[in-house]
């Protein structure tokens, strides 16, 4: 259950902020796409800003959840995770899944709740002069790459060891 609410706290946190920043941006004129240098390379109306936006989200929450679901079902030999036959054994088993279940929660809940930074920061292009992505959003996504890659590492080192190597 707490995998799930991981899960959609990510989900509330994107709805929000798509919703607070169709508020914001004009009826005409949003860019809806920025090229590496933060400029806008295609612009478009409110409706098609909102719509693209929810699509994304929708995408992105179903694929979390089917991984959720997927993770919760699949054998667990057809899993990849470290000393897979250790976890394998019938009274491990759900500990496992339970354990797998939040990891891949706590994953997407907080990758949906990143994905909040693209209307956020579309909002505040718009109020730029001239039009760009401020520099400031950078600083979210650089630690998200380097808090994914050491929970990462944790998670592979340490999380799934089984209980005598700790």
């Amino acid at each position: 259950m707490r995998a799930w609410l991981l899960l959609a706290a990510g989900a509330v946190v994107y709805a929000v902020a798509v919703v607070w920043s169709a508020g914001q941006v004009p009826p005409d004129g949003v860019p809806l796409h920025f090229d590496g240098s933060g400029l806008p390379t295609r612009w478009g109306t409110r409706e098609e800003a909102v719509g693209s936006w929810a699509a994304a989200g929708g995408v992105v929450a179903a694929v979390a959840a089917a991984a959720l679901l997927l993770v919760r079902r699949l054998p667990v030999r057809g899993i990849n995770v470290p000393h897979r036959e250790y976890w394998a054994a019938p009274e491990r088993q759900h500990r496992f899944r339970r354990m797998i279940g939040r990891d891949v929660a706590v994953l997407l809940g907080v990758t949906l709740a990143l994905l909040g930074l693209i209307p956020v920061g579309t909002v505040l292009a718009t109020r730029s002069d001239p039009v760009e992505l401020p520099a400031v959003l950078l600083l979210p996504l650089i630690g998200y790459g380097v808090g994914v890659l050491v929970w990462g590492i944790v998670v592979l080192r340490h999380r799934y060891r089984p209980d005598q190597d700790r």
